[in-house]
């Protein structure tokens, strides 16, 4: 089975620990659309694989359009928001569904994985779980 790993800011995973993030926000995505599983790397000082989720919807939209669908569960302000997709006609708003966070983080290399991506790459899960 493929997964996505994405690299998210440990501040953020907090939010999506606490549950107050349930939506990752991205200026692109991957294009396999049959990936359901992703993977989540806390980046920098942690550096370490926490989390499988469900993907459950990939929402496509205009920046103000996402917001509006999203900032419930957004875990950021909407100041972020704006600078972040700042010049953007496009956003992406990945819905996190069904999360368990491993009780002892894995590295990268547990998944033959070199070096963290910056914005995502492709994960084989098969022989993992």
């Amino acid at each position: 089975m493929k997964a996505i790993l994405l690299s998210i800011k440990p501040q953020f995973v907090n939010e999506i620990r606490a549950g107050k993030k349930t939506f990752e926000f991205r200026k692109s995505i991957y294009k396999n659309n049959s990936i359901q599983k992703m993977l989540i790397y806390s980046s920098f000082p942690e550096q370490k694989i926490v989390a499988l989720c469900d993907i459950e919807e990939v929402l496509l939209d205009n920046p103000n359009k996402i917001w509006f669908k999203t900032e419930h569960s957004s875990g950021i302000t909407r100041a972020f928001f704006d600078e972040y997709f700042l010049g953007r006609d496009t956003a992406y708003a990945i819905k996190i569904g069904n999360i368990h966070f491993f009780d002892k983080p894995m590295d990268l290399i547990d998944f033959g994985v070199k070096r963290a991506p910056q914005s995502f790459m492709y994960v084989d899960l098969t022989e993992l779980f």
